[in-house]
Order: structure tokens, then C-alpha cells, then sequence
């Protein structure tokens, strides 16, 4: 077993590779993995580590970036703590690839398409969402490591130190999760105090896909928004939507038949992947308008004896996504089935030329291209929503934060505001909570009345103290109220820990995190080599 004080000495002394050269990037997923302007091939950093450092990068639009805080040498020595000893510039997903959703883009065969509502750079939380112990995906660990050509002695590709730091009882950490506990010159604030607004508004670039390409309308949406082919007009004007099963009577009309006969309500909802994590981009908010599902059901004579859940399928019988809605989650939440978005027609991506949307679920009980609503007697309640599946209910209230990048330098003395979203899928939002010091201490802020058929759109604005030079680490939880009290709580994605517990209010149980660097004169800063 390697201790603690072992791993600092033995980090200390490695001169840490750079990683092993990855499969060539197209041209677009060069382009996309460009925003430090210090990429190779589109994926690769160039240089990762500087004796001289902490490493400045600047961002095309002008913003200097400092992943590792600046500290002074200690105990009457010139050794610095994350220069010298933890090698931080050497260490972690950043240290070679900007944004891993470039990464994938490059591989050679692709990955399955993780398209964001919110044009963010991904990171590692993505890739442990999917691939986790419990997944059908494949354990995340060996497939890395394989990618890599870890070598234990350093010797060949990266060492295990450039992505692990190691616990005082000997188990390895992912470096971008314990980071910011490790490193030096991280200044404290108890109580952090400053303004806070919220709204509910706000409509993000696209929305999110992964596109895994099961069945064959996944193809055909997939092609035609590849290939960048207009709006079928015929397919639109002959759409079959059917509602059946357990209802007074089984109709059917073509989608410009409803359009015509129905009423339809123009309203905002947020989409969120269960496989979303902190800060992940596999969210996004759309103004939908579409026919409300309650009037389709009445239309139907309503549903009979025994009914209990439906089920929305497209012409190659793919339903929900897999998943199924128990009919009392449609209470109080906009259901509707959607053909417009944002104004415009449903791109081929978005389900083209008709999707059913259910405010306060997961964006896998969103069916694309769909053509029959199934009332059923199944309770999909055991299917778990909104987090508590894949994710194991922790990032459940899910938070992250827009336009402020990890390192990011801010003006010391000049306030500054942080700006994110929140979602809990099918809980309603309560409030924000801030911490500056490590979450000793937690700042709340109310969002009163908040629906959970949105996104909580949130600023904080916080001045860093003046003429001083320092890193700050800015933690951020939501608080959702919990109706029915019960929270199941997975201590980890291999589910070895549980436990059930009685809260009304349920917390972000791990919190995103995001270090920014304050500098008193911006003009003195040097871009590194």
C-alpha cells in the first residue's frame, strides 16, 4: 500500500510524460477543440508542464486561463508546493485535452454522438456518467487506460500520477476530483457573501442527443441532419399520430389534422440526459408549441379501468426511448406533442416532424418521430427519473455554470458574476447555495415558486479582495424540495454504499466546483510559451 506522504515524494520526483499521441482529428473536431489556441491536431495540448510556471494560457476571446493557483515557496526552501511538488500543470484530463468531447469526435470508429444543448467543453464527469461500474457501456478505467499506454515507471506515455493522486489509505483519486483539496495558495472565504438574481428564462443553442443509433429512424434522423437535407413537406402533411390501449376509443389523425382541429399552446421547457453530470452539457431549454396530451386523451374518451402509465413510440416501434411515464407524473407538468421549436418546424435532430414532451422528465422519455401514444397498465415508477438511475441521485438537484471557465483569471477588487443553471428533473428547484471555504460554511439564496418544467437560470456576483493576488475555488449546490420526503442516496456509481433518508430538501450531494484565479494588475500577466 503507498501512503500519502509516499505519493507526494513519489509525484514530486516524476518528471510526468505528456499523453501518448491519440487517433487524428478531422478538421472539425480541430477547429473545436481550439478555444486555449494551444492544440495540436485538435486534441492535443502541446506543452503541459513549465519549471518556471504556473502556465497562463489566453482564450481567443482574450481571457487568460491558470489552471494551477500561484504559491510561495515553503519552509524556508524554493520548493513550491504545486509547481515543484505536485507537478499540477502535468496533471489531469486539462493537462493534454482541452475539451474531451473533441477527443471522441476524433476516434476512428466514432463514438456515439454526445451533442450538448450549451456548446460547453466536456470532461471526464461525462465520461464517468456513462461508464460506471454498473454500466452496459463498459467500465471506464481499463478503456482509458488502454487509450493511454499507461506506464507504471513513467517510462512509456503518461504515468499513473498524471491522472491519479493516491489517499492516505492507498486508493487512487481521479486528479480533476481531488485537486483542488491538494494544491496551495487557495485563499478561504467564510460566509462568502454577494448579489444574487435568478430567472427561469432562457433558450440554449440546441438540446441534448446522444445519438446511439439503435433503430432505424435514429439512422434516418442522424443522416439527414449529417447531410444537412431540408424538411420533408409530404412526410410532415401524410404523419400519422394514433393514441390506443387502454382509452374509450382508439383514433387516429394525420399530424396536420390535429394541428387543425386541437388547441396548441406555445410554452418554454428544459430537457435534461439522466446521464447529464455536474456541469455537463447534455442539457438545454426550447419555446415548444405543440397539442396538449390531455386533449388527445379526451379526444380518446379517456382512459379506462386500470390504466396507469403510457408509452409513445415511432413507425420502428422505438418507445420513449425505452422508458415508459406513469400517467400521474403528467399532473401539473405541460405534456404536449411538439412540432415546432423555437419557432421554426422540429429540425430531423429534435424528431422532425413530431416529439412529445413532458415537462419534469428525463430527455429519455422524450419520443422523436413519434407516431402512437400507448395507455397501458405498467407502473414505470421502477424505472427511477431524473437522476436517480445511472447517476444514482448524485447530481440530483443538477447544477452547472455558464461563460466562466476553470482558472479563468479574474480583476481583483472588481466584482464579478458567476452565472450557471439548475435542474432536478421532476423536483421543483428551492434554492442556491455558495461556499468559498471548502463547504465549511454555505450561503443560501431562495428561488421561490420555482416549476420544475425549467431550468433555474442563476448570477452571483462576487468581488474577490482588492490588491491581492490569490486562487479561490467557487462551490455551487442546488436544493430541491423533495415531496414525498425520501431520497435514496448511492454512496458511489458502483452502488457499494447506500443509504435511504428522510429530507424534504434534497441537496446536490457532491458540489461542482471552479477555481478562479484574482490578480490585481492584469497587464502584468505573461502568456506562457
Amino acid at each position: 500500500m503507498i501512503c500519502a506522504s509516499a505519493c507526494v515524494a513519489l509525484v514530486g520526483a516524476l518528471a510526468l510524460a505528456s499523453c501518448a499521441p491519440q487517433p487524428k482529428a478531422s478538421n472539425d473536431a480541430a477547429e473545436a477543440a481550439q478555444p486555449m489556441g494551444e492544440a495540436s491536431g485538435g486534441v492535443m495540448l502541446q506543452a503541459s508542464y513549465d519549471p518556471a510556471g504556473p502556465i497562463v494560457r489566453q482564450l481567443e476571446d482574450g481571457r487568460y486561463v491558470q489552471l494551477t493557483p500561484t504559491d510561495q515557496p515553503s519552509y524556508g526552501s524554493d520548493v513550491r508546493t504545486n509547481i515543484d511538488v505536485l507537478k499540477a500543470d502535468a496533471r489531469g484530463c486539462a493537462t493534454c485535452h482541452l475539451d474531451l468531447g473533441a477527443t471522441l469526435e476524433s476516434f476512428d470508429p466514432t463514438h456515439a454522438g454526445l451533442m450538448g444543448g450549451l456548446n460547453m467543453p466536456m470532461d471526464v464527469t461525462q465520461c464517468k456518467a456513462c461508464h460506471h461500474d454498473m454500466s452496459w457501456v463498459g467500465v471506464l478505467g481499463p478503456k482509458v487506460h488502454a487509450l493511454h499506454n499507461v506506464a507504471m515507471d513513467g517510462s512509456s506515455g503518461p504515468s499513473c500520477f498524471t491522472c491519479h493522486e493516491v489517499d492516505s489509505e492507498g486508493n487512487m483519486l481521479l486528479w480533476e476530483e481531488v485537486k483542488h483539496g491538494a494544491m496551495a495558495g487557495i485563499t478561504a472565504v467564510e460566509d462568502v457573501q454577494g448579489d444574487f438574481v435568478w430567472d427561469q428564462e432562457g433558450i440554449s443553442d440546441g438540446l441534448p442527443n446522444i445519438n446511439w443509433l439503435n433503430k432505424d429512424y435514429d439512422q434516418m434522423r442522424w443522416d439527414h441532419y449529417v447531410n444537412g437535407d431540408p424538411l420533408d413537406q409530404e412526410m410532415f402533411d401524410t404523419w400519422q399520430i394514433s393514441i390506443t390501449g387502454l382509452v374509450g376509443e382508439e383514433k387516429t389523425w394525420t399530424l396536420p389534422e390535429l394541428i387543425e382541429q386541437a388547441p396548441s399552446i406555445t410554452t418554454t421547457l428544459c430537457q435534461q440526459c439522466e446521464l447529464n453530470p455536474l456541469n455537463g452539457n447534455l442539457i438545454g431549454q426550447a419555446e415548444v408549441k405543440g397539442i396538449p396530451l390531455d386533449w388527445v386523451i379526451e379526444q380518446a374518451g379517456g382512459v379506462t379501468d386500470g390504466a396507469v402509465g403510457l408509452t409513445t413510440v415511432s413507425p420502428d416501434r422505438a418507445a420513449s426511448q425505452y422508458y415508459g411515464t406513469n400517467l400521474t407524473d403528467l399532473e401539473g407538468h405541460d405534456a404536449l406533442i411538439v412540432y415546432e421549436m423555437n419557432g421554426e418546424p422540429l429540425s430531423w435532430i429534435d424528431g422532425y416532424p413530431a416529439a412529445i414532451w413532458i415537462g419534469g422528465q428525463v430527455a429519455s422519455r422524450i419520443s422523436k418521430n413519434f407516431s402512437e401514444i400507448i395507455i397501458d397498465d405498467v407502473d414505470y415508477s421502477t424505472q427511477g427519473v431524473g437522476g436517480d438511475g445511472m447517476l444514482q441521485g448524485w447530481y440530483k438537484p443538477n447544477v452547472g455554470i455558464l461563460n466562466t471557465v476553470e482558472g479563468q483569471v479574474l480583476q481583483a477588487g472588481t466584482p464579478y458574476t458567476f452565472e450557471g443553471w439548475a435542474n432536478a428533473w421532476e423536483l421543483p428547484m428551492v434554492a442556491m447555495e455558495f461556499s468559498m471555504d471548502g463547504g465549511a460554511t454555505w450561503t443560501r439564496f431562495d428561488t421561490p415558486d420555482a416549476t420544475s418544467d425549467r431550468w433555474v437560470h442563476w448570477q452571483f456576483t462576487w468581488t474577490p479582495e482588492a490588491d491581492a493576488d490569490s486562487a479561490y475555488v467557487l462551490m455551487v449546490r442546488g436544493v430541491a424540495r423533495n415531496e414525498d420526503g425520501t431520497t435514496t442516496i448511492f454512496g458511489n456509481l458502483d452502488a457499494s454504499v447506500s443509504e435511504e433518508r428522510q429530507e424534504v430538501e434534497r441537496r446536490t450531494e457532491i458540489p461542482l466546483e471552479m477555481l478562479v484565479n484574482a490578480r490585481a494588475d492584469m497587464n502584468s500577466i505573461e502568456v506562457s510559451e
